[in-house]
């Protein structure tokens, strides 16, 4: 039988992300939560007035939404360890990836 997927577990999995990140909760680029019509959106502050940008779209059911912002979180880590190890495989001085993909 599946557990039930709370408030408290989509909140604590967005805090996650925001650590995964580096985003400081409540600024410019952190990664927020938001319930409406039985469901739930991830979204991101993109401005100082409340501007969001949607990561998710659509209200979806909590299962779900828990699935994808694992998903979101685990590519994350993804493309920053290929991010350094592509630098670590580039010239340090002119930045050459030697026909390597960046």
């Amino acid at each position: 039988m599946r557990t039930r997927i709370t408030v408290t577990d989509l909140r604590a999995a967005v805090d996650l992300l925001n650590r995964t990140t580096n985003a400081t909760p409540g600024a410019i680029g952190s990664y927020v939560l938001e319930g409406a019509y039985g469901g739930w959106q991830l979204q991101r502050l993109a401005t100082d007035g409340g501007g969001i940008r949607q990561i998710t779209y659509g209200y979806i059911p909590a299962r779900e939404m828990l699935e994808r912002i694992h998903a979101f979180r685990k590519g994350y880590e993804l493309a920053e360890a290929n991010r350094a190890r592509a630098a670590a495989d580039c010239c340090p001085v002119t930045g050459d990836t030697y026909g390597l993909p960046a």
